[in-house]
């Protein structure tokens, strides 16, 4: 089906029609035009007040549900809440069941999403079955698609076995994904270390059990000269290690959590288990370096630390509830609530460039010729969240309102419109 985009201004720095209002057209799953005013008749319609239209945007580390966590989410219902939050791509950790640490693992779960609409960047595990003590045959999973290596949200805590990986994969030049998080600085820690958890009488997870660990890494990812990403940071001290690794290797990259940037850790001063996430809601500080960090091209990606929970895990007294809460579907609209006046294309930017260019994977681009790889929105729709397409509900923002709203996805041939 032929589809036309009414209006929409263009977010594709690297091309003449940056900042300009288009019609585009697309045919067949290839952008046929871009131009002033396209007119066309039998065609599916795109339009609105204020569309805007950008190269499709892709998480890295979403959490899935299948296979073994189907009551969680199943392949279907985590593609529409992708879908909805606007992503054409998702990079997922292996943090299924069986984990995904095998060719066999790697060849099923590509099989899942084989008839989806977003593009699947498979991330397979570092240690077998996650555990840390033993490497997976990483050059086998590189050899069949893996596109990064991690334990996902747990991280690596030998240091043995974290630089054996880097080594294994320096020559690849595939990165590692490792969340710093030193277990043994954390062991009953429910929220941010400060002054909230004291007032709550909550035992806190302390800055410097991340920060400590991002600087191991970094000083290992320049031993072995791999390419390491670390993952959703949340301290201004965990960016300062980063930045000054990076004055020395070119090879370093972060992520950080949408929430660590439109919320603090004031916002479990009512207990609300669906903010208590990995890593913690840190200080308002922490937040506002995170964001200036985006700005300044210091933090490579966005992500939404999407980790759906059924209710059994998370609707407990604060202590005893999980951490994680799921993000797809809000990721955008909180992030350009708070800071999208004068920061759409930063945002913008994060959500789609930077995780490609991390993970090594092609840009795509918004001129004539190319397969539509799309995300249409419009970052000035008021709209209030009410109902997820995920089977899990753990989300903080249920029955918030928003300003802005992804629209449609368009990748090749297929399309979602949110209705």
């Amino acid at each position: 089906m032929d589809i036309l985009i009414k209006k929409a201004l263009i977010h594709d720095p690297s091309l003449k029609h940056h900042g300009q209002r288009k019609d585009i057209l697309i045919s067949k799953g290839i952008i046929k035009s871009i131009a002033k005013n396209i007119s066309s008749s039998n065609i599916l319609l795109i339009e609105g007040d204020n569309l805007h239209c950008s190269i499709g945007w892709c998480d890295i580390g979403t959490h899935l549900g299948e296979p073994g966590y189907e009551h969680r989410d199943t392949t279907q219902t985590l593609s529409d809440s992708a879908s909805k939050g606007g992503y054409t791509g998702i990079a997922p950790f292996p943090n299924t069941i069986p984990v995904i640490q095998s060719a066999a693992d790697l060849k099923y779960i590509k099989s899942l999403f084989g008839s989806k609409i977003q593009d699947l960047y498979p991330i397979a595990a570092i240690s077998k079955d996650l555990k840390g003590n033993d490497l997976t045959e990483i050059k086998d999973l590189i050899h069949h698609g893996a596109f990064a290596l991690s334990d996902g949200l747990q991280g690596v805590q030998s240091s043995g076995l974290l630089l054996r990986a880097l080594q294994y994969t320096s020559s690849e030049k595939i990165p590692i994904i490792d969340h710093a998080f030193d277990v043994s600085l954390t062991d009953g820690g429910q929220m941010h270390e400060g002054s909230v958890s004291i007032s709550l009488g909550m035992k806190g997870i302390p800055s410097i059990a991340e920060s400590i660990q991002v600087l191991r890494n970094c000083k290992l990812a320049k031993y072995s000269d791999a390419t390491l990403i670390a993952h959703a940071i949340s301290t201004k001290k965990s960016l300062q290690f980063i930045q000054d690794a990076k004055k020395k290797q070119t090879n370093i990259y972060s992520t950080v959590s949408y929430l660590n940037l439109v919320a603090d850790h004031n916002m479990v001063e009512g207990f609300d288990s669906n903010f208590k996430v990995t890593p913690p809601l840190r200080l308002p500080s922490d937040s506002k370096d995170l964001f200036t960090a985006v700005k300044k091209g210091r933090i490579d990606a966005i992500i939404s630390n999407h980790v759906p929970l059924e209710s059994e895990k998370k609707f407990l007294e604060f202590p005893y509830a999980t951490p994680g809460a799921i993000g797809l579907e809000t990721c955008f609209s909180a992030l350009n609530s708070k800071y999208g006046e004068n920061n759409l294309d930063v945002i913008i930017n994060a959500l789609s460039v930077g995780p490609r260019r991390i993970l090594n994977i092609p840009i795509p681009s918004i001129k004539t010729g190319a397969k539509a790889n799309l995300t249409i929105f419009d970052p000035d729709m008021d709209w209030t969240y009410e109902k997820t397409a995920s089977l899990s509900d753990n989300s903080p923002y249920k029955g918030d309102s928003f300003k802005g709203k992804p629209i449609a996805i368009i990748n090749g041939s297929r399309f979602h419109i949110s209705k």
